[in-house]
């Protein structure tokens, strides 16, 4: 083999390389990180958030003092 063709074979093997690391990072890096960074949305319950407006809150506090 020539010099000329190793060096050739060598490169196309390096850009074969580089394509195939970014087709996987897209192919599968890309949609698992979509889905392992997206937000699980809960439903929230209205009915008992509306009736938190109409609750009484009595909150007790206890008070120590000391006379000198």
């Amino acid at each position: 083999m020539s010099p000329c063709f190793v060096y050739l074979s060598e490169k196309s093997t390096q850009v074969f390389a580089a394509l195939g690391v970014g087709f996987v990072c897209i192919v599968i890096g890309l949609p698992l990180w979509w889905k392992t960074t997206e937000v699980y949305r809960v439903p929230l319950p209205y009915q008992e958030i509306s009736t938190l407006t109409r609750a009484q809150v009595i909150i007790g506090i206890i008070i120590n003092t000391a006379l000198c």
